[in-house]
């Protein structure tokens, strides 16, 4: 009976997220959202739950995670932050600054968290999901304006904050789950890891070898490294982090020509079939019971943590964006969705964090991801 209810709850998250993601997508919204919803909807429907309750789905769920964290990875262009203008550079870096400072600080005094785990969750809100930005800029043609030139390359330079808050990840979850044992298998993981990255990008022309195999066996390639790389991680639970090295090494160890004729089946496995299964499994586990007890909190965390993108935004922008533009700027900032919830998952999962915080602040990102696009798209047609 299992069996069958574990292919039918596939066919729901699926299903429902084609069908709803479209409908959330009219309105600017990204579409694998949708299958958050999936797994709201799962927690009252007893033939659902008990699968979503399962090993299988918390497995698929969990590879669905790893699979979010590679294509960050694989996505970082190392390059483009290198050349990025030094203006651009001073506005992420204050906007991250004092964001994170204001949320780590509200997070640790609300929740008494611990410093460390306050500092990585406020950094994670502190990204920016410049990805469901562009479309609206280039719908209004503002791509290449300055307000669509700034949002653009401080969405860039925040994959530098994504890289940084990933790596405070993987050091939090193995510190809490190896601090009574020896830091030895810690330390030679770390080791494997970023040797095995220096090695995969300092060796490129190696990569060119694989110029004339064809797109199936690059793709063997793609997916036996990324679970290479996560078997190293096993030792001492740094999956995050090689998740993320492995997307970034094989970015520059592969020929481009090859890696753009298997990145769009690369995106297929990744954002097609894993992570809906995520996002349904992120759904399934937020506690509606918690967020109904605690709306007060999730207001005065969605609060501080808009405040704490637009009030420097503005600041920082304003003398060559003008004061419309430059809150546009700061409300654009705000949008943020796969990273902060990946992370606050991955913490939920380690048991650093409990369910109540955890739904609090799957809600709050759930917000912005709502909201922003809608908000920001409606400010700008009336600009």
């Amino acid at each position: 009976m299992l069996e069958s209810s574990f292919f039918l709850a596939l066919a729901v998250i699926f299903i429902g997220t084609f069908i709803l993601g479209d409908v959330l997508e009219r309105f600017r919204i990204p579409w694998l959202f949708s299958a958050i919803f999936i797994g709201l909807i799962a927690q009252f429907l007893p033939v659902l739950s008990d699968v979503f309750s399962s090993e299988s789905i918390r497995f698929l769920g969990t590879i669905g995670m790893y699979a979010m964290l590679f294509m960050i990875g694989f996505e970082i262009d190392i390059l483009n932050l290198l050349k990025s203008r030094k203006k651009y550079i001073m506005i992420a870096s204050e906007v991250v600054a004092f964001s994170t400072f204001v949320c780590a600080i509200a997070l640790f005094y609300l929740f008494n968290l611990n410093p460390m785990v306050s500092l990585l969750i406020a950094l994670s809100f502190s990204t920016v999901g410049e990805a469901i930005l562009v479309p609206i800029l280039e719908e209004f043609k503002l791509v290449k304006k300055p307000l669509g030139e700034a949002l653009i390359a401080v969405g860039v330079l925040d994959d530098f904050f994504e890289l940084l808050s990933l790596i405070l990840l993987s050091f939090i979850v193995s510190s809490a789950e190896y601090a009574h044992e020896s830091v030895v298998s810690v330390a030679i993981s770390l080791l494997a890891l970023f040797l095995l990255t220096s090695l995969m990008t300092r060796f490129s022309e190696e990569g060119k070898k694989f110029t004339h195999h064809n797109v199936e066996t690059i793709f063997i390639l793609v997916t036996s490294i990324f679970f290479f790389f996560i078997f190293i991680a096993t030792f001492a639970d740094l999956e995050a982090l090689a998740s993320l090295l492995a997307g970034v090494a094989l970015k520059h160890f592969i020929p481009r020509a090859r890696i753009r004729m298997v990145e769009n089946e690369i995106k297929a496995l990744c954002y097609g079939f894993f992570a809906p299964i995520f996002f349904a499994w992120v759904g399934f586990t937020v506690s509606i019971s918690s967020l109904a007890e605690n709306l007060f909190l999730l207001a005065v965390i969605t609060l501080i943590s808009a405040l704490g993108k637009i009030v420097p935004a503005y600041i920082s922008s304003f003398s060559f964006l003008g004061r419309r533009d430059a809150f546009l700027f700061g409300i654009g900032l705000c949008t943020r969705f796969s990273v902060s919830m990946v992370i606050i998952k991955y913490l939920f999962e380690a048991k650093i964090i409990g369910a109540e915080l955890y739904s609090i602040l799957i809600a709050s990102t759930s917000v912005f991801t709502i909201a922003i696009p809608i908000i920001f798209s409606l400010l700008i047609s009336r600009r």
